[in-house]
């Protein structure tokens, strides 16, 4: 697990809002519209248990970090959003981590 004491929240002029290496954020009330392409938000791979309370802009998820030490993904939740894309195929890592846990 990588250290989550200091969230980086990035704009790189691709989207309204980058995170990346964070947890446990909550994103209320951005205006994340008209941005470049599009696109409001986007959820890097080391992100994960952020909540984003959208207004109709276009996010991509690819959050796939471990935020509590369980060994399982923790979820970003979007709401709100018009468009949500989704990245990382959990399969047989998490399914393998699970079945693991559960013996």
């Amino acid at each position: 697990m990588s250290d989550q004491s200091q969230p980086r929240l990035i704009v790189p002029g691709l989207a309204g809002l980058y995170a990346a290496q964070s947890c446990n954020n909550v994103f209320v009330g951005n205006n994340l519209q008209g941005n470049i392409g599009g696109l409001g938000a986007v959820f890097d791979t080391t992100s994960g248990a952020n909540t984003l309370v959208g207004n109709g802009t276009n996010v991509i998820n690819l959050g796939a970090q471990d935020c509590d030490g369980d060994g399982v993904a923790d979820p970003n939740v979007i709401s709100g959003a018009s468009l949500k894309l989704r990245g990382v195929p959990l399969g047989v890592t998490v399914s393998g981590a699970v079945r693991g846990r559960l013996r």
